[in-house]
């Protein structure tokens, strides 16, 4: 199955880069040139300072991963406590990703809400539910997280319009190759393989981060 995932992962990485470079083509056939394209903010920033480079490092191979994963992926197992966690975590990824609260207070409200969410699912479903939902829906939610997984780093671009959506879209087909993947190992292996698919994932950007803090 891991030899399935990463011979997956390596064809749809080839796919994407392919996918990139046509839909590059075809913009720059109507006028479109490399200083018109939006730049994709999940690019590592450089790092200035050991305190810096270690905390970029550990941001992309286990904070954003685990996160990820537990977002996406955890509840995927269908068991009531696993669906519970996954969904306290939405919060935490909300605020994490897009709000950034700028305080304590509020990044404890988000907290008290994930807290919230996890009770609420616990006292107020039961596992034969998730069960039920598991023989229906398992298939059709291991592509849906993916989508959604892919869908989510749109909001990583400097900027987007309309008519650059085409090519945002190519842009991220390999963050949804990459989920489909690490659904595959979380659902037929485990969730520490599809966490673990996640990190190798994000290797080119450890070095990346690496490269550029040695200039």
């Amino acid at each position: 199955m891991i030899g399935y995932a990463l011979l997956f992962w390596l064809t749809t990485r080839i796919l994407s880069v392919l996918l990139v470079v046509g839909c590059t083509m075809i913009y720059e056939h109507f006028g479109y040139n490399k200083g018109m394209f939006p730049t994709f903010g999940g690019v590592p920033q450089e790092a200035h300072t050991l305190g810096q480079l270690l905390y970029s490092l550990a941001k992309v191979a286990i904070i954003v991963p685990l996160l990820g994963e537990l977002v996406f992926r955890l509840g995927l197992s269908f068991k009531k406590w696993q669906v519970s966690l996954g969904l306290a975590c939405i919060p935490i990824y909300i605020a994490w990703s897009y709000l950034r609260p700028e305080s304590w207070a509020g990044g404890m409200l988000y907290v008290i809400i994930a807290i919230s969410v996890y009770f609420i699912v616990e006292r107020f479903t039961k596992q034969n539910l998730w069960d039920k939902l598991k023989s229906k829906w398992l298939i059709a939610s291991m592509w849906i997280t993916s989508l959604a997984f892919g869908l989510v780093h749109l909001h990583s671009f400097s900027f987007l319009t309309w008519k650059l959506l085409p090519y945002a879209l190519c842009m991220i087909s390999s963050t949804f190759f990459m989920g489909c993947a690490c659904a595959y190992l979380r659902v037929n292996i485990g969730f520490w393989w599809g966490f673990g698919m996640h990190v190798f994932s994000n290797i080119p950007g450890m070095f990346t981060i690496i490269l550029m803090s040695l200039h």
